[in-house]
């Protein structure tokens, strides 16, 4: 929750957004049996709602159109991570996400830390630390230096008609799985 909160104030988004779109996604998703000796989570609304297979898709939960515009470049929804979060790599991440998921880490470190992996990519805590030396330890376990979640896009334009495509994938070893996609076809407007 601080860190989807720390992500909406980073890019100029109520704080309270991330409330509801936690609570949403909470509500959206489906029940899971408490672990023995758990507490009850508190039941499942009546009518749930739809949920989201991608960022865009947030306005479903009632997000206005000014947040999802903003957000959407940092967010994206991986269906088997919404329950067991994902880590953030490092090598990938805008600056944004860096500061939302790592504490006291501000925007200048953060860029510091996206410049030099488009230098060589960062391979260990040791070449994380030493471009943001007040990482504290307990982030570290919220960060990795490579990823098996990859977003892949494609344009095709025969005339004026354009197919995107965009697909989150995920690798296991040499199998790689599209957990979604999703394809617009468009006309270009031609000039006059």
């Amino acid at each position: 929750m601080a860190t989807l909160e720390r992500l909406c104030t980073t890019v100029g988004v109520s704080a309270d957004v991330a409330t509801r779109i936690a609570v949403a996604l909470r509500d959206a998703a489906p029940p899971v049996p408490p672990a023995p000796g758990a507490s009850s989570p508190p039941p499942p609304p009546a009518d749930p709602p739809l949920m989201p297979q991608s960022a865009s898709q947030l306005g479903w939960l009632g997000i206005d159109a000014e947040s999802l515009r903003l957000l959407e470049p940092y967010i994206i929804l991986i269906p088997d991570t919404l329950r067991f979060p994902a880590l953030v790599n490092v090598n990938t991440a805008p600056r944004e996400v860096l500061v939302a998921v790592v504490d006291q880490l501000d925007l200048a470190t953060a860029e510091r830390i996206v410049q030099s992996r488009q230098r060589a990519p960062l391979k260990s805590v040791g070449d994380l630390t030493a471009l943001a030396p007040n990482v504290p330890p307990a982030n570290l376990n919220r960060l990795a230096f490579n990823s098996n979640y990859f977003q892949v896009r494609g344009r095709l334009r025969l005339g004026d008609v354009v197919l995107e495509q965009h697909s989150l994938v995920k690798r296991n070893g040499p199998t790689v799985v599209v957990l979604q996609r999703e394809r617009v076809s468009t006309r270009e407007q031609t000039g006059s």
